[in-house]
């Protein structure tokens, strides 16, 4: 099948979806586009970058993290006097 074909493929089902489901569908959609590029964006990090946020995932996994909330809080207070 040629991209033409796969593309009216694609849009013969969501002309019978509700609006919700269009929707949901679209968000998938972006997901998926983003996601491929959050993927080739890796790929231009450094060694040493990748091995950071890795490193950092492993901490998480661990519950080594520091809440949003909590750095938010503390910035707030520093910054604006919050």
């Amino acid at each position: 099948m040629n991209a033409a074909e796969l593309k009216s493929e694609i849009f013969k089902p969501l002309n019978s979806l509700e609006n919700n489901k269009i929707k949901e569908f679209y968000g998938l959609v972006l997901n998926f586009v983003n996601g491929q590029n959050d993927i080739e964006e890796w790929h231009t990090l450094s060694e040493e970058q990748r091995q950071g946020l890795l490193a950092a995932e492993e901490q998480i996994k661990k519950g080594n993290g520091i809440a949003h909330l909590k750095i938010v809080d503390k910035y707030n207070k520093k910054l604006l006097g919050i």
